[in-house]
């Protein structure tokens, strides 16, 4: 008796086995047909997307910055000026600023393969530029006057209106509402950081940041 129960328990494990290893295959094969769907798929779509006819750009997703506007002084710290000089240069480039990230396959879709080099070249000038201007606002900040920590404010808000992903943008932004009150413009950041930030390990360490400053 005791041999014919473990030849059932033998029997029933490799019947188990061979379930698993027949669900892992089944699986594997499932995983793999939806592989080859989704490449097929998207070689169809790039072919599409190649094919497309040239046109150019709407005229309003161009963006050129009002330079006047910034607090562009002369100065005789040459660290400051090179920023500023810096970002007149990439201010004069020509940009585009779509509303949403856009692929590249979106973007030969819409515009035709022809235009999505240049287009391209613009998009990164655009997001060039708002990193000059971070960069810009933090070497004023680091200078300690009270001037430039003004003129550094003016420009880090600037960036974000202009949808700033840089996080310098939020926390000196934090930093300077907490140290003057303006508690109500930490949640107008804590806003933005949550609509702008795709990351969600950025998102969470930016919005804490914002409000340990609110409630510092």
């Amino acid at each position: 008796m005791e041999d014919v129960g473990v030849i059932n328990t033998i029997a029933f494990n490799l019947i188990f086995v061979v379930g698993i290893l027949g669900i892992v295959t089944f699986l594997s094969f499932r995983g793999m047909r939806n592989r080859y769907a989704l490449r097929d798929k998207f070689l169809e779509d790039e072919k599409k997307a190649n094919a497309a006819r040239a046109r150019d750009v709407e005229a309003h997703f161009y963006f050129k910055p009002d330079l006047d506007s910034l607090p562009i002084r002369e100065t005789t710290n040459a660290e400051v000026d090179k920023k500023q000089k810096y970002v007149q240069k990439r201010g004069n480039l020509t940009m585009l600023r779509f509303p949403e990230k856009m692929t590249n396959l979106q973007l030969k879709s819409l515009y035709g393969l022809a235009n999505l080099e240049k287009i391209v070249t613009y998009e990164n000038n655009y997001n060039t530029y708002v990193s000059a201007l971070v960069d810009w606002a933090d070497t004023l900040i680091s200078k300690g006057g009270e001037q430039e920590k003004t003129d550094a404010i003016l420009i880090l808000e600037e960036t974000v209106t202009l949808d700033s992903e840089y996080r310098k943008t939020y926390m000196h932004l934090a930093d300077y509402y907490s140290e003057t009150g303006k508690y109500e413009n930490l949640n107008n950041l804590i806003d933005r950081v949550t609509v702008l930030f795709s990351d969600e390990g950025i998102k969470k360490q930016l919005i804490q940041y914002i409000m340990d400053k609110r409630e510092a």
